[in-house]
């Protein structure tokens, strides 16, 4: 039994060893701007859903690991938006399709959260933050795009929010 333990943590290591081979650091440094916003207030005694729109830009970093994946790359890693005096942290993975030019990415971070500023604290939540959005590349380092990112509370699905946005991406990788 204890043979074949060993032979399991020793293809783990080579698994792991040949994912990580072809791996880069990235990091990711992300202004969005929303232009629609909106939440359902059922959960607020009113009907139907309310919107407002809202020019704040939220600044955001992320720092990932990035597989290469055929043409795509895959991601994982953590992401933090920032409201001056108060940020919030999360785990978050993503897919990127490069398409010349054109780069449509999906993102999906949640489950866990630290909150850092006035108010900070460690949490699990069941909530998720999807994401998409389409960006143009002006150059490797920089991208403009628009996008959609919701808040998606599994918890109580009648406060979900959701905001169309226009970004600026500005991306390092390091090998």
């Amino acid at each position: 039994m204890k043979k074949k333990w060993i032979l399991l943590v020793v293809v783990v290591l080579l698994a792991g060893t040949a994912v990580t081979a072809g791996a880069q650091f990235r990091l990711d440094g992300n202004i969005q701007v929303p232009f629609y916003a909106g939440i359902n207030l059922a959960s607020l005694g009113y009907s139907g859903g309310g919107n407002i729109g809202a020019f704040i830009p939220f600044p955001s970093v992320e720092a990932a690991w990035q597989f290469p994946v055929g043409p795509i790359r895959l991601g994982v890693g953590a992401r933090a938006f920032t409201i001056i005096i108060e940020s919030l942290a999360f785990p978050n993975v993503f897919v990127e399709l490069p398409l010349d030019r054109f780069v449509i990415r999906a993102d999906v971070g949640g489950g866990a959260f630290a909150l850092f500023g006035l108010a900070s604290s460690v949490s699990t939540a069941s909530t998720v933050i999807p994401q998409i959005d389409a960006s143009w590349r002006l150059a490797d380092w920089f991208r403009l795009g628009v996008g959609v990112v919701a808040i998606a509370p599994f918890q109580d699905l009648s406060t979900f929010g959701y905001a169309f946005y226009v970004s600026g991406r500005f991306t390092a990788l390091f090998e």
